[in-house]
């Protein structure tokens, strides 16, 4: 999803960026799909990424990591690591101001 952004229908891509960090961010059932779903986050905000910085993708990839970042209070250590490396990874793209303001 990260590096084929640009061949993908946008309706579909920005879909599945908002269930990861509604739904998937935030599941009861288990702490392994809460923290590979905030990691699937993070790969979207990383340096190989092609979600660019502005428009539809960009919005719904700022909207899930402010749902997501509830993460960080999390019961489970490694979701609340997997929340705050995707906070970072995110600051280093877009700016913690694009998504916290």
């Amino acid at each position: 999803l990260s590096r084929r952004w640009a061949e993908l229908p946008l309706g579909p891509a920005t879909s599945v960026v908002k269930l990861l960090g509604g739904r998937g961010a935030r599941d009861a059932t288990a702490a392994t799909v809460r923290e590979a779903a905030l990691r699937a986050l993070g790969t979207l905000c990383g340096k190989g990424s092609k979600v660019p910085k502005t428009g539809a993708g960009a919005n719904a990839l700022k909207a899930s990591v402010r749902d997501a970042s509830r993460a960080v209070h999390d019961v489970a250590p490694r979701c609340r690591a997997a929340a705050a490396t995707l906070i970072a990874q995110f600051g280093e793209k877009f700016g913690l101001d694009a998504a916290f303001s």
